[in-house]
Formats: C-alpha cells, sequence, structure tokens
C-alpha cells in the first residue's frame, strides 16, 4: 500500500469553507426545483403555473432564486462566524475565485436538480433518494476529508 502524507488542515477554518459552506449551496441545487416541484402537486398550484405566459425557464430560475440567496446569505454568515471563533483572515480571500466557485458549483448541481425535479414530476416522491445521492456527492467530492483517503476503488469513482 502506497504511503499517503497528508496535510491536515486546522478544523475549524476547513470546516467553513467546505462540509458547511459548499455544501449547502450543493444541498440548494440538488433539492430546490424538487421540491418546488412537489409543493405545487401537493397544493394543485402545478397546472395553474404551468398554464401561465411565463416560459418555463423563467419559472425554473425564479422558483429557486429565494433558495440561492438564503444559501448566500448562509455562507457569508459563515464567514463571519468563521473569522470570530476561529480567526481566519479574509484579507486573503479571493473573492472573484470564491464567487466563480459558487457559480460553477450552483449551474453544475442545478442541472442535476432540475433533472431529479423531472423523477419527482413522475414518481410523486424520491426525497430520500434524493438524500442519500447527496451525501455519496459529499462524501466522495473530498469535502469532508481528502480523496487520497479513500480505498483505490472508491478513489477512481470519486
Amino acid at each position: 500500500m502506497p504511503d499517503v502524507t497528508i496535510k491536515i488542515r486546522p478544523n475549524g477554518p476547513y470546516l467553513i469553507e467546505g462540509p458547511v459552506a459548499l455544501t449547502d449551496c450543493v444541498g440548494v441545487s440538488l433539492s430546490t426545483f424538487a421540491r418546488q416541484i412537489r409543493e405545487a402537486q401537493m397544493t394543485g398550484a402545478l397546472e395553474a403555473t404551468l398554464m401561465s405566459p411565463v416560459s418555463l425557464s423563467r419559472i425554473l430560475i425564479y422558483s429557486s432564486l429565494w433558495g440561492y440567496f438564503f444559501s448566500a446569505v448562509r455562507f457569508v454568515l459563515y464567514l463571519v462566524i468563521g473569522a470570530a471563533l476561529y480567526g481566519v483572515r479574509m484579507s486573503d480571500a479571493n473573492v472573484t475565485a470564491a464567487t466563480v466557485l459558487f457559480i460553477l458549483v450552483v449551474l453544475c448541481f442545478a442541472g442535476i436538480g432540475m433533472a431529479w425535479a423531472a423523477v419527482v414530476l413522475l414518481i410523486k416522491r424520491g426525497e430520500a433518494m434524493m438524500i442519500v445521492a447527496g451525501y455519496l456527492v459529499v462524501l466522495l467530492s473530498g469535502v469532508l476529508f481528502p480523496t487520497q483517503v479513500l480505498p483505490a476503488w472508491l478513489q477512481r469513482l470519486a
């Protein structure tokens, strides 16, 4: 077995930028569309919404804006708490890179979330399967810990 040396960062800052902040954004991207579809199905508003003169793309975008906005607010709150509790220095932060990363994460996982919303539209349920899929994404993405500590067969999947 190869020797793997891993640099461990202090837990506080790593937890703020990884599992807490980005996982929240991924969770919103994976769940917001399906949740909106399911809520509209349960209240009977789905048919009326789809029959409105608003394009489907606008319905998808506008129905998810609150979730993404709230995720961004929580992200800033996590950074403020991280600065207060763990001394995370924001002066060294690359705001442009963080913004680009946030947008890319949203775009990548929003597509998966929209596909999942189609599944929910067909089978009327499915939140449990999405929760499992979300946990697998977090586990295999290197957010919680470096992927080098995973077994070789999981590293290839990660």
